[in-house]
């Protein structure tokens, strides 16, 4: 697998996982494991428990729908999103109307926007941009994401969201440890 096909199945992963903690689309969610399933092992298991608990994914969501558990890093860091919009700004992006800036699905959707941006970038100077825009994204992902995940599998233990949200907090794990260490290029500021 080149480099880009890496980055762009990081890209894929960001984007299951936004669609995993969105009110649930089974048919979606099972599309795009069924396309991750060759590249990505993990996606056999989310596969198996989507299909487990595919007719009461609406009724397990409701403690996230409910904010039971929260869906926002407000709710874990008690940080505004205003530094999180400020790197939206920086790469061009809004969320859709209505939708929270710091609410986990939007964030997941934007990495793996800021994924595909790094894998696709035409030279070094903006690949290195996307990169550290990137790496604030991870960094501030990997602080608030275990203790969601956390609340999730001690709320939905055994559940499609509880072996997504363990697995989504060693892939952010990966992602930081993967991280290439801040170089000298152009500063990022949001």
């Amino acid at each position: 697998m080149t480099s880009q096909e890496s980055l762009l199945l990081a890209a894929d992963r960001f984007r299951f996982f936004s669609h995993a903690f969105r009110y649930p689309e089974p048919d979606t969610l099972e599309a795009l494991l069924g396309e991750m399933v060759e590249v990505w092992p993990e996606a056999r298991e989310l596969l198996h428990r989507l299909t487990r608990d595919r007719d009461r994914l609406q009724e397990l969501y409701m403690p996230l729908m409910k904010g039971e558990i929260p869906l926002s890093r407000v709710s874990y860091t008690l940080q505004v999103a205003a530094d999180l919009q400020g790197l939206y700004r920086v790469f061009g992006v809004q969320p859709r109307g209505g939708e929270n800036p710091d609410a986990l699905p939007v964030v997941l959707e934007f990495a793996a926007f800021m994924k595909t941006k790094i894998a696709l970038a035409p030279d070094e100077e903006r690949r290195h941009i996307a990169t550290e825009g990137y790496r604030k994204l991870i960094e501030d992902l990997v602080r608030w994401v275990p203790l969601f995940s956390k609340k999730v599998r001690e709320t939905l233990p055994d559940t499609f969201h509880a072996v997504c949200a363990e697995m989504l907090e060693a892939f952010l794990r990966e992602e930081a440890r993967a991280l290439p260490p801040k170089g000298d290029g152009p500063e990022v500021s949001a």
